[in-house]
């Protein structure tokens, strides 16, 4: 998309002769950038390895049976919403795949705090919830990384008919199929487009006068 944000003083003429504007060059800035979207299956498999991990060991003595179901429940729901969002990915439904990965997230976050309830009751030894939670934290974050590319990329355009603009992207986005969104705040509108794998940012700086 091409937008237009024009800052400094306003100038203007009258009159019915000819008059020159002129446009000199200043400068140009590309950001060309591909967003990383971590792998789904993959993220569902490092979960159930966790799962698997804490079975073990609480096998060897180093938790119940009850404390590790208390800390394997999350996980095992959090492995299903994780393989429940791949599959809202393939088939292009990306919003039940961005509310699938959250609940997974808020899964991993439940077994953290499980862990540690186990502990205090004396159901897990310290050392295998420490090592459980490191494990788990390093899958929650890369699965805030998979929210990131949800996130996508946002604009802001200063405008005096920002209402205006924030119409034209709409529209100029709708037959695309993309997934985006707008919010106008007096002279300002800040533009969002989600869910993208590649971005390219073409800025340039250019000088009007009168000549």
């Amino acid at each position: 998309m091409t937008l237009l944000t024009f800052t400094g003083p306003a100038f203007k003429m009258s009159g019915n002769d000819y008059a020159f504007v002129t446009a000199r060059f200043l400068d140009q800035t590309v950001t060309d950038q591909t967003v990383i979207r971590p792998d789904l299956p993959q993220q569902a498999t490092d979960v159930g390895n966790i799962s698997d991990y804490v079975n073990f060991w609480a096998g060897q003595g180093a938790a119940t049976p009850a404390g590790a179901k208390a800390v394997r429940d999350p996980l095992g729901l959090a492995q299903a919403r994780i393989n429940w969002a791949q599959a809202n990915l393939t088939t292009s439904k990306l919003t039940p795949a961005k509310f699938n990965v959250d609940s997974a997230v808020a899964q991993l976050a439940a077994s953290i705090d499980a862990a540690e309830a186990q502990v205090r009751s004396g159901n897990m030894q310290r050392w295998l919830a420490s090592s459980t939670e490191d494990l788990v934290r390093r899958a929650a974050c890369s699965l805030s990384q998979w929210q990131d590319w949800y996130t996508g990329i946002k604009f802001m355009l200063r405008s005096p008919a920002a209402a205006a603009w924030a119409v034209w992207f709409g529209s100029a986005f709708r037959p695309t199929a993309a997934l985006t969104s707008y919010g106008v705040s007096g002279n300002n509108t800040v533009f969002s487009v989600n869910a993208i794998d590649h971005f390219i940012v073409d800025e340039r700086v250019l000088e009007l006068s009168f000549g």
